[in-house]
């Protein structure tokens, strides 16, 4: 059986406009995709320095970003308010069982007062080291 054949090679004008429409939404998508895409998480932004040693024991590590609102145990806590932050850490210290030190990942822009109230309350939890964690850099300056 032979079928008929049908198709014919294209001689006519190929129209544009569908073709732009689609390279400017695929233009679209890509210099806006950090814009689209949620990430969930927090930004924080650490100091750097060079030649830093680590600490011995257990730590617990409290996250401060620019605005001065602190994170532990992913949950977001007031620092206006050191109660609820106090508790963490007790808990903390309790289920340790030896003294722990703190690490505070706090932004470089963290104002003086946020981190002096971190402090305290740290203090008042009975945590005695409270350390800023701070990002190392390979080389010398």
């Amino acid at each position: 059986m032979k079928l008929p054949r049908n198709a014919k090679v294209f001689r006519g004008q190929l129209d544009v406009a569908p073709f732009m429409g689609v390279f400017l939404l695929m233009l679209l998508f890509i210099v806006l995709r950090q814009q689209i895409t949620f990430v969930p998480g927090l930004s924080v932004a650490l100091p750097e320095a060079v030649n830093l040693s680590g600490i011995q024991g257990p730590a617990v590590t409290v996250i401060m970003d620019r605005q001065g609102q602190v994170f532990f145990d992913n949950q977001m806590l007031n620092p206006a308010q050191p109660g609820p932050l106090t508790d963490f850490l007790r808990k903390s210290i309790e289920r340790a069982g030896t003294p722990v030190t703190l690490i505070v990942q706090a932004d470089r822009d963290v104002r003086l007062g946020d981190w002096t109230r971190l402090n305290l309350a740290a203090r008042e939890a009975g945590v005695h080291d409270v350390l800023l964690a701070i990002r190392s850099r390979n080389g010398t300056q």
